[in-house]
């Protein structure tokens, strides 16, 4: 995502970004090293609602 938004500033833009990033450490502060494969479904699902091309 990072480099979505440093490629494409007119589409995703600096707020967009720091709002994506936030929620993507809480997200990664919620799972364990046992729930690897779910936290990547619910990263995916997280960045999709950020980034819809």
């Amino acid at each position: 995502m990072h480099g979505l938004h440093y490629n494409h500033t007119k589409v995703f833009k600096e707020k967009q970004f720091k709002e994506w990033s936030k929620k993507a450490r809480n997200l990664r502060d919620t799972y364990i090293d046992e729930q690897l494969e779910d936290f990547k479904t619910e990263l995916k699902n997280l960045s999709r609602m950020y980034w819809k091309y």
